[in-house]
């Protein structure tokens, strides 16, 4: 059995992975992972200064996201019943 991990970013659902990742899953079982990653703020990571100057620490933005963010995962679940695939599901950051 192969292991294949989709990554979500934030509240985009990409259904072309997802759609490529069944399509993996009828020539040959999979287990599929879904990996849903909150929304960040990347604009500090391009200053030279400051990821010299101290760790890099990326903030996240969660304020009204986090629902979206279970849907999509209840989506993922959903589909993956729905066509008879082996997943879990990493939401932990």
């Amino acid at each position: 059995m192969k292991k294949v991990i989709l990554v979500f970013d934030g509240t985009n659902f990409s259904e072309g992975a997802f759609e490529f990742a069944r399509k993996l899953n009828e020539l040959q079982p999979i287990l599929l992972t879904g990996v849903f990653l909150p929304q960040t703020e990347l604009v500090n990571l391009w200053s030279y200064a400051y990821a010299v100057s101290s760790p890099v620490f990326v903030p996240l933005v969660e304020n009204d996201e986090s629902e979206l963010i279970k849907k999509n995962i209840e989506r993922f679940e959903k589909l993956c019943q729905n066509n008879f695939i082996d997943y879990r599901v990493h939401k932990e950051f």
